[in-house]
């Protein structure tokens, strides 16, 4: 997904994803209506969406420190980094001033963001799409929405849409319908 692409500029374009995601254009209006109002819910101290928007910005912190290239392909994975990242979350966000319950959900939301890629995965190769989901909803129940949200920002700050454009596309719709059926 990210050919050749350091982590400044895939997190920058992550950012950029989100700033064209929140604008919800592949909604009708009751449904934009009705996901503004709930990203403009408090969680202590800040509103879904500003503890959204810090998760993007943090969403791969640890990458750096969890960096393992292969030397035989010389291709790289940061297993773990959503853990590591969840962690240096807390730490961040209380700088920014959040209260305990909004550092949760800062937590939540980086902690789990990568399983969406995951179910999206096992979605489209094994399916049923409502199984995997229902799984992730149980699972992150109070972020859920927050996580589809990132997960498709995610996408557009990476190389799939050039690399893999089908994948693009069937990852693309199942968060769509995904958003669609949360609200």
């Amino acid at each position: 997904w990210h050919k050749n692409q350091n982590i400044f500029d895939h997190v920058t374009g992550v950012f950029e994803g989100l700033e064209n995601v929140i604008k919800f254009t592949f909604l009708n209006d009751d449904l934009r209506n009705k996901i503004n109002r709930y990203l403009s819910e408090k969680i202590g101290s800040h509103s879904r969406r500003e503890i959204l928007i810090l998760a993007t910005i943090l969403h791969d912190i640890a990458k750096g420190q969890t960096l393992i290239k292969n030397k035989n392909t010389g291709n790289t994975s940061c297993p773990g980094h959503e853990v590591i990242g969840s962690y240096l979350s807390k730490e961040i966000g209380s700088r920014f001033g959040f209260s305990k319950e909004s550092l949760k959900y800062l937590w939540a939301i980086i902690h789990y963001h990568g399983f969406v890629h995951e179910v999206l995965t096992l979605s489209i190769q094994i399916g049923p799409r409502e199984k995997y989901f229902n799984i992730l909803k149980n699972l992150t129940k109070d972020v859920f929405i927050e996580l589809l949200i990132l997960a498709y920002a995610d996408m557009f700050g990476s190389d799939l849409r050039k690399v893999e454009s089908e994948e693009f596309s069937n990852r693309e719709e199942l968060l769509i319908s995904s958003i669609k059926s949360s609200i």
